[in-house]
């Protein structure tokens, strides 16, 4: 172990210096493997040379110390390795030939320029006082060979280089790069107060640096335990108070949004006034159904003073209601405009259905519904809405006659402030889809709004116990 320890204790101090040593080192190589690619055909040209003075000085030493037989002997084993052709005489007498041809004007006509090193015809007298003439022909070194050879040695060369680059690479990465990163995981650590992944950097040069960092964060942590219960306090109620502050702006919304009803009323009231009376309809019972529709747009005023206004929690307990009752209370609000557009409205309900829902919540949704339906069904045409419990579940299905649907986007009917575009007479804000989808998925229902028979169909399905009363 304490070798272990003195050496990464060696590397931790020197590795700057073996990691200069390994560059050098690289780039050494790197030169050294440059200047050989181009001096290659100097290189070739140099070792053709001293073959060449090889085999001069291997004939003139054979010559020199050998003489009969014995000199036949050597030169014979010495041409066999086909580097070269010789032929001698000795007063016009041939001592030794590699070749058929011996006349030496024809050897030198027949000698090709293209595969021979040196070739010529001499004289040359052996320390023996033997007397010789000479014809030689050295022949090129084999060029396949002479590059096989290269290319060993630049194959070698590029071996060494990959494993100083990867030793290089190695250095620099565990030195400088993976401290570096480690540090900057510890900061992102740190501002994300994740105290507990925080680590020091050892055997690096950012040690001292990541153990204050280390340092810092352990102090930081202990100041921020000290604040954590009451941040986590005040965070959930804030958190409550948003909660209500954005339902009691959803239930605002959505009374204002009703408070046309009464107002279309009073309208059409009013101007049944300024008009000759249908002799059907008596003074005394339009102004008793004025002075109703005036009463319910003060009471429909005082919903949203009360929504507003109340202190604390916004929401009304869940409530076993009498849903029948209550869309027969909400579908009167509306008889005086399916008058006026002649529309055919009907009630389709069994004689009690009992749901637990919030009353102002389960009145919002039926009074958008057939607000909707008033608004948006053909003149002269039919509306017909349903109740019904099936599996545990409410289901309201509201149908009404629509010859034109195309210009309806139904995927997008449920959005905030959607309007049937040309056949939005200014009346619609937008709002009464989007607050009916709003409330059924709070309570966990379902609802959906589709093309059927001649006109549309809006199904809401919600769960009779009111869902987990979270609306």
């Amino acid at each position: 172990m304490s070798g272990q320890n003195n050496t990464g204790t060696f590397l931790q101090r020197h590795w700057r210096k073996l990691f200069y040593t390994g560059g050098g080192i690289y780039l050494l190589l790197v030169i050294a493997m440059g200047t050989l690619v181009l001096n290659v055909p100097a290189i070739y040209n140099q070792a053709e040379k001293e073959h060449v003075t090889g085999i001069q000085t291997e004939v003139q030493s054979i010559l020199n110390q050998t003489t009969g037989e014995e000199m036949v002997n050597q030169l014979t084993v010495a041409t066999s390795s086909d580097e070269f052709d010789l032929v001698i005489k000795q007063d016009g007498k041939i001592v030794f030939n590699s070749v058929n041809e011996t006349n030496f004007s024809e050897l030198r006509d027949s000698v090709k320029e293209g595969y021979t090193s040196y070739h010529s015809a001499f004289e040359y007298t052996a320390n023996n006082n033997q007397h010789y003439q000479i014809w030689i022909a050295i022949y090129r070194l084999p060029a396949q060979d002479f590059f096989e050879l290269l290319m060993a040695v630049l194959l070698a060369g590029v071996a060494t280089l990959t494993v100083i680059m990867t030793f290089l690479v190695f250095m620099l990465y565990r030195r400088l790069i993976l401290p570096i990163r480690q540090l900057q995981q510890n900061i992102l650590n740190l501002r994300e107060y994740r105290f507990s992944e925080l680590e020091a950097s050892r055997n690096s040069s950012y040690n001292e640096l990541s153990t204050e960092l280390t340092e810092f964060s352990e102090d930081l942590q202990d100041k921020m335990h000290t604040f954590d219960s009451n941040y986590t306090r005040l965070e959930r109620e804030l958190q409550v108070e948003q909660e209500k502050t954005v339902y009691q702006q959803q239930l605002a919304t959505a009374i204002v949004h009703d408070l046309k009803t009464p107002i279309n009323v009073a309208i059409i009231q009013t101007e049944q006034l300024q008009q000759k009376l249908p002799p059907e309809v008596s003074e005394d019972t339009l102004f008793a159904e004025l002075l109703d529709t005036e009463h319910k747009l003060i009471g429909a005023v005082n919903e949203v003073l009360q929504v507003m206004n109340k202190p604390g929690d916004n929401k009304d307990e869940l409530q076993l209601i009498d849903a029948v009752a209550m869309s027969k209370t909400v579908m009167k609000l509306f008889n005086k405009l399916f008058e006026k557009q002649q529309i055919l409205a009907s009630l389709d309900v069994p004689s009690k259905l009992m749901v637990t829902f919030r009353p102002i919540e389960l009145k919002q949704i039926l009074h958008n519904i057939i607000s909707n339906a008033c608004h948006y069904t053909d003149m002269g045409g039919e509306f017909e809405l349903s109740l019904d419990q099936e599996n545990e579940l409410f289901v309201i299905r509201a149908y009404n006659d629509k010859a034109d649907v195309s210009n309806i986007d139904f995927a997008h009917v449920f959005d905030l402030f959607y309007q049937v575009g040309e056949d939005d007479d200014g009346h619609g804000s937008g709002v009464g889809m989007y607050t009916i989808r709003s409330m059924v998925e709070a309570y966990h229902g379902t609802c959906s709004f589709e093309p059927f028979e001649n006109g549309v169909l809006l199904t809401i399905k919600l769960p009779t116990s009111g869902g987990n009363g979270d609306a």
